[in-house]
């Protein structure tokens, strides 16, 4: 010892007490094996992990009540099929029987798990088969798209599992966990044949595999360092140790780039929604609902439903600019304006068909088979009520009927005829809005030409009278009492009527151009309501 260093002495004490508190380590990992019955519960494994009636029975029944909460998208239903579902013990014994090496048990609880796998896809596929309600709900979406999150929770679940196994303590309880991140995908299997939708089946089928691959590895890894298996030679043991491990690397791989691009989705999602947030909130608008569409090397989609004071004309090349700007992508936006009152107009089933568009739409593109409601869509975009909507969807066309004794009324009818031509190509829309009581034309004092709102307003009104057929109208100019002398008055009059007759002739509407000075009652009226109400031109609808 006299001929060693200070720094060679250092490392052997060092190396020494490494020893001790490894040996210290060892002795307490081993505690628990004195009060763990290895024998018994392999026993109770091997009788609870087999094919049995009451295996069987319990299975098609919890996997019946999963597919139903799915459908109905109830998370309640769906715990409530986790209560009974038996699937945790084939697993665990599959999970016990790699840590012993046990190829008997091993066979044995891979045949109840493909029997109990394909009972439960049966199941699930003939209920969403024989049901009314097959449409893919949030519950069922969620159920496809597997990522690292999904991974931990089906560890954490078995290691509860196996822990409850290994010291008979809450097996029933645990089973629930292991059941909820097993019996959902199955059922949503099922689902997804029975709808033939292979996008849904192949999603919830790698959440399946993943699950079920993490459970029963990390319950041999629990088993293992229970002290199952512990006959067999420690070099086994580590080899055991490190292919779990290298399989729990490679099933991460895949999951954590599904991670990383959930979240990026959901970074865009929220700029997208402070976007809208920021351009409607000061008008006291509400977003009601919104979805997006991510795809590779595609614009994103967003679809959005806005509860607003009144309809924001020009809204959604406005948002379509902003919203590219925000997420540096391009994007095509479909946005959907529910006026206030015309949401309280619509019924319950119109509003839920617009609130829950986003999940409708994603539903269409995995399912490919509901379709919108244009019926409540068009409502809301022409700001009427759902019974002024008719809907030939065999012949897809829709008939849309609506006052137009408002300037704001005709502005939304007339933006809505737009929208909806260019946001459903293939249907055809054919608006009837009411020209008998068509708005007056406003003209500012002493002026006898049309200002850029009484254009816009004009503009609105020749489409009105051509969708409604009109082909001839009077044009009635009428001025205040302020003026000079009645004949100038008259005069006035006349011009203003002149003024819109032009611009109607030119769209190629028949116009007569007629002067009201003085209207009757007018002196009266303008005491009442202010000269203003007379600075105006009345469009009256002729026969041909």
């Amino acid at each position: 010892m006299s001929g060693l260093s200070l720094p060679a002495i250092r490392r052997m004490a060092s190396r020494a007490t490494l020893i001790r508190i490894l040996a210290v380590l060892n002795r307490w990992r081993k505690l628990p094996f004195k009060t763990i019955d290895h024998d018994a519960v392999m026993e109770h494994l091997a009788k609870e992990g087999g094919i049995s009636a009451s295996y069987c029975v319990l299975t098609a029944l919890s996997c019946g009540i999963a597919i139903l909460g799915l459908l109905l998208s109830s998370p309640a239903v769906v715990i409530g099929a986790m209560l009974i579902s038996p699937l945790m013990s084939p697993i665990i014994l599959f999970g016990f029987s790699l840590a012993t090496l046990d190829e008997q048990l091993a066979i044995k609880s891979l045949k109840a798990i493909v029997l109990g796998t394909g009972l439960a896809i049966t199941q699930a596929a003939v209920i969403v088969w024989m049901s009314p309600l097959n449409s893919a709900t949030a519950e069922i979406l969620a159920r496809t798209r597997p990522n690292f999150f999904d991974l931990l929770v089906a560890i954490f679940s078995a290691i509860a599992g196996a822990y409850a196994v290994a010291n008979r303590k809450g097996e029933t309880i645990v089973g629930v966990a292991i059941a909820t991140a097993l019996m959902p995908p199955l059922a949503v299997i099922g689902y997804g044949l029975a709808v033939h939708n292979w996008a849904i089946t192949t999603g919830a089928s790698g959440l399946f595999m993943t699950n079920l691959l993490a459970i029963a590895l990390t319950a041999s890894l629990v088993a293992r360092f229970f002290g199952f298996g512990s006959m067999h030679p420690s070099r086994t043991g580590l080899w055991h140790t490190l292919g779990i491990f290298a399989v729990f690397g490679i099933l991460s791989i895949p999951l954590g780039f599904s991670l990383e691009q959930i979240a990026r989705e959901a970074v865009l999602t929220s700029r997208a929604k402070n976007t809208l947030n920021a351009y409607f909130e000061p008008y006291n608008d509400h977003i009601y609902g919104m979805d997006i569409k991510f795809a590779k090397d595609q614009p994103i989609q967003i679809n959005a439903l806005v509860l607003t004071q009144k309809n924001r004309i020009g809204a959604d090349a406005e948002m379509q600019k902003r919203l590219q700007q925000a997420l540096g992508r391009p994007v095509q936006l479909s946005l959907s304006q529910v006026p206030v009152h015309a949401h309280e107009s619509l019924d319950r089933q119109a509003v839920e068909a617009l609130v829950s568009e986003s999940a409708a739409m994603l539903s269409k593109r995995m399912q490919n088979a509901s379709q919108p409601d244009i019926a409540a869509i068009a409502a809301a975009e022409a700001q009427v009520p759902l019974l002024d909507i008719s809907l030939d969807r065999q012949g897809r066309t829709v008939l849309i009927r609506g006052q137009s004794d408002t300037a704001a009324e005709l502005a939304a009818m007339h933006h809505a005829a737009t929208v909806l031509r260019q946001r459903f190509a293939d249907w055809r829309f054919d608006f009837h809005p009411d020209v008998n009581a068509l708005p007056p034309i406003p003209f500012t004092e002493d002026s006898t030409q049309l200002d850029p709102a009484a254009e816009k307003q004009l503009s609105d009104m020749i489409w009105a009278l051509k969708s409604a057929g009109v082909n001839a109208v009077r044009a009635i100019g009428r001025a205040d009492t302020q003026g000079k002398s009645a004949v100038a008055n008259r005069h006035a009059a006349l011009r203003r009527a002149i003024a819109v007759s032009t611009i109607l002739q030119q769209a190629g509407i028949k116009a007569t151009a007629v002067a009201q000075y003085l209207a009757p009652r007018q002196r009266a009226e303008e005491a009442e309501n202010g000269r203003a109400a007379f600075r105006q031109v009345l469009l009256e609808p002729q026969g041909d």
